[in-house]
């Protein structure tokens, strides 16, 4: 698939109260460092490497719109942030408040720079079947298929927590969850691009990443606007 020129329409920065979840753990993350670059650190299955994000005009605007919000809300700029499914950029405050904001909404998809200097990005399934080998960054939101195959979305607030259900169960996506993990609940993720993931224990304790498919925005959850 041939990538997509990248873009981003910045807002003024407002609370969100969406969803938002991390992975928990060590898991790939989208940083942004205090001058205003932007970079994927990689980690998982043994890899950990920091991949350099292009620089153009745009990704420089999104850079400059995170980092206000943390210096405005922490004294400092830097740190992760996320791109949902829908492309809304979304920035989580480290203090006390745990607040996120709402940056600005992009589109397309960012280069990265690998450790051996090749580019990549993240919206490449060119020819990937569902339980292929899923050989970039494992990144994306965390979403989760029951044992009685209802995708849900678990909300978390402070120590409380909420599933949130899919408004339509898109049965071609759940054929697809269970053609990689075939029993019991699932863990899957979503990319910044749409792309579903998960993870599948292949041995010695060894949870390799897998490719779905994709998210069919008719089956999946609304747009949240703020």
């Amino acid at each position: 698939m041939t990538a997509t020129s990248f873009s981003f329409k910045q807002r003024s920065p407002v609370r969100w109260t969406g969803r938002y979840a991390r992975i928990p753990g060590n898991s790939s993350v989208l940083h942004v460092r205090w001058d205003g670059t932007i970079q994927l650190i990689w980690q998982d299955a043994g890899i950990l490497c920091t991949c350099e994000a292009r620089a153009t005009p745009p990704l420089e605007r999104m850079a400059q719109a995170i980092n206000r919000v943390k210096l405005q809300r922490t004294g400092q700029p830097g740190g992760s942030f996320i791109i949902n499914e829908f492309g809304q950029v979304l920035c989580p405050v480290a203090d006390e408040s745990f607040e996120r904001f709402y940056v600005g909404d992009c589109r397309g998809a960012i280069t990265f720079v690998d450790p051996d200097g090749n580019d990549f990005t993240l919206d490449d399934d060119a020819g990937l079947q569902p339980g292929d080998d899923w050989k970039l960054p494992y990144l994306g939101m965390p979403f989760n298929l029951s044992g009685r195959n209802r995708i849900y979305f678990q909300q978390k607030n402070g120590v409380e927590s909420e599933c949130i259900y899919a408004p339509v169960n898109d049965q071609s996506l759940i054929h697809s969850l269970r053609a990689v993990r075939p029993y019991g609940g699932v863990r899957f993720i979503v990319n910044p691009h749409g792309i579903v993931l998960t993870k599948v224990n292949e041995g010695h304790a060894d949870w390799n990443p897998k490719y779905v498919g994709r998210i069919n925005l008719a089956h999946w959850f609304a747009k949240e606007l703020v």
